[in-house]
């Protein structure tokens, strides 16, 4: 199963399913409502967190999280809103610590969230905000 699979039929909710653990790009030619199928995103932001630039659910904070944790830098596509939730950042840096950059400036301001970015890695120091 590819993205090549769901081109051909992009509202097989089954096809694209099954193409989405496979290939998290399958989601680039799913119909729109799958898009928002949360089992069909979530299984394709597990395999990949990018993926979550392809579905209509970044602002799911049960998708989000799975996307970051499987790749932290996915916090960057995931809505506006969710870069200012401290559990989903947290989850964020905890895989990258360089998905801080990412963060709202309060959460940044959490220092248990920017030592968990600096201890995964210490290029997170990078995005911490100045000492005050």
């Amino acid at each position: 199963m590819s993205s090549e699979d769901v081109r051909q039929d992009p509202a097989n909710r089954a096809l694209v399913l099954k193409a989405a653990a496979q290939d998290p790009l399958a989601l680039v030619h799913a119909a729109p409502e799958l898009k928002r199928d949360h089992e069909i995103v979530a299984t394709a932001v597990r395999c990949h967190g990018d993926a979550i630039l392809f579905s209509e659910l970044r602002s799911d904070k049960d998708i989000v999280l799975a996307a970051v944790s499987a790749h932290g830098d996915s916090l960057r596509y995931a809505d506006k809103s969710m870069t200012a939730d401290r559990d989903v950042v947290l989850a964020a840096v905890k895989q990258d610590g360089l998905a801080l950059r990412y963060a709202s400036d309060e959460v940044k301001d959490d220092q248990a969230v920017v030592t968990a970015a600096v201890q995964q890695s210490g290029r997170g120091l990078r995005a911490a905000p100045p000492p005050r």
